[in-house]
């Protein structure tokens, strides 16, 4: 895997170190942010050693991604970090639960602790207590209180204490009023032990991007939505093979690529999400006839196989070709016999119009049937080529249960998740480029496409 760099404006450390988990990586990334330095160790996609200046461990994890919101990152593939240096010792799931809890600490830290350099300052105003009233602390936040005194920063406060408990309990002594931060309305803050959402702990979706110059890569864009990468630990489906990437032992290899063709008189693509469709509005043209294959009700976009032995694509209007991309939406299917299937298309390169009537085509579909499967198809013009057949898998809920739809196209690699399961990952060089779609197969198959989220990755 060649190295990977980019700078923390564009993508946030957790969506890189979910990435790094999920392809299985081992190596060290290195954090600059002049004059800050820190870096942590992975092998096989586990972070197993953090530091950043005296923090180490979890306390060097924290710190690193609280607060280098602008720094520069570089992942370099290498052995993996020496016993000395080993002081984590995360699980999977603990590390993407920690992820999600840290989320919530640095909303909460927006606007009223934007550096280290901040100097907090004891309150003069009166406290949010009546006078007399009991405040509770923990010995934790008593400590720090007793260490604000109008002259020390943050960095300089938390010496010895661990940065992330330092600014929690600043946060927790601002909001009682004890303690005077930057100027700025009070954010809400998560209450302890709340529920986390099962968005909260999926993986990122992959975003690495060519840069344009010798072919450097870099890492553009990242997205807490999707599993793109995978938890750590989620294996693919049994009865399908993983491919391997020749040259990448095993990991998923990023090379640079090109862009597909830009739309008449823009000179370049944006790259991250260029499309979040919940059709309440039909501002985009979407074919729209309830006498056809497909229209707009009830904020979701129905398709309907109304003819025998005929699918129903559907190309997103108005979309460039796209080389790199990742999709994912929420079906549901609403009527028809069992048996139907539904799911996305990428790199569709016609011929069109691709309205929901023309059966002609050249393009992959990647989707699951309402008997609990997936698969992975290319159309051939008028013909399929299997990739991966109909599987059986519990991560698919059948009948009218919504199914969530991840799809990934990166280089000539296909990847398939359904509701924050990897079931399939496949390499197909047939098609490198193409517009973006829906499918719906099976006679008389009804289905409700609910959102529909397009992510440019090159």
């Amino acid at each position: 895997m060649a190295a990977l760099q980019g700078s923390l404006k564009a993508i946030d450390l957790a969506s890189i170190i979910r990435l790094l988990a999920g392809l299985e990586q081992t190596g060290w990334l290195h954090l600059t942010q002049p004059p800050w330095e820190g870096r942590l160790g992975f092998e096989g996609g586990r972070i197993v050693a953090a530091s950043f200046g005296p923090e180490q461990g979890l306390d060097a994890l924290d710190a690193l991604l609280l607060m280098l919101p602008d720094g520069h990152f570089t992942f370099t593939e290498g052995l993996p970090p020496a016993e000395p240096e080993r002081n984590l010792a995360l699980g999977p799931r603990e590390l993407q639960l920690h992820l999600a809890e840290l989320a919530r600490t640095r909303a909460a830290l927006a606007g009223r602790i934007s550096s280290w350099s901040v100097v907090p300052r004891p309150a003069a105003g009166a406290v949010s207590q009546e006078a007399g009233e009991p405040v509770a602390l923990t010995r934790s936040a008593l400590q720090i209180l007793l260490r604000v005194d109008g002259r020390r920063t943050v960095a300089e406060i938390a010496t010895g204490h661990g940065l992330a408990r330092t600014l929690n309990d600043l946060l927790v002594l601002h909001d009682l009023g004890l303690v005077q931060l930057e100027a700025g309305a009070r954010a809400p803050r998560a209450v302890p032990g709340s529920r986390i959402t099962r968005r909260q702990v999926q993986g990122a979706l992959l975003a690495a991007a060519g840069a344009a110059a010798g072919g450097v890569l870099a890492v553009l864009a990242g997205r807490q939505r999707g599993l793109w990468t995978a938890l750590p630990g989620t294996e693919p489906h049994p009865g399908v093979a993983m491919d391997t990437v020749a040259g990448s032992e095993g990991a998923l290899a990023m090379r640079p690529g090109g862009t597909g063709t830009a739309p008449p008189g823009q000179s370049g693509l944006p790259v991250g999400t260029i499309l979040d469709e919940r059709f309440a509005t039909n501002e985009r043209r979407w074919p729209d006839d309830p006498q056809s294959t497909a229209w707009l009700a009830g904020g979701a976009y129905r398709l309907f196989a109304r003819r025998p032995g005929s699918f129903v694509a559907i190309g997103v209007p108005g979309l460039w070709p796209l080389r790199d991309v990742a999709a994912n939406a929420t079906f549901r299917k609403l009527g028809g016999p069992p048996g139907g299937g539904y799911g996305i298309i990428v790199r569709d390169q016609g011929p069109g119009p691709r309205d929901g009537l023309n059966q002609l085509g050249r393009f992959y579909v990647l989707g699951v049937g309402d008997r609990g499967e997936f698969g992975i198809w290319r159309r051939d013009l008028d013909r399929w080529i299997e990739i991966v057949p109909w599987t059986r898998t519990d991560a698919v809920h059948p009948g009218s249960e919504a199914n969530e739809v991840e799809v990934l196209a990166l280089g000539s690699r296909l990847a398939l998740a359904v509701n924050g399961t990897r079931l399939a990952m496949h390499e197909d060089a047939t098609l490198d480029v193409g517009t973006v779609g829906i499918f719906v197969g099976g006679d008389l198959n009804e289905v409700a496409l609910e959102r529909l989220e397009v992510i440019a990755l090159s």
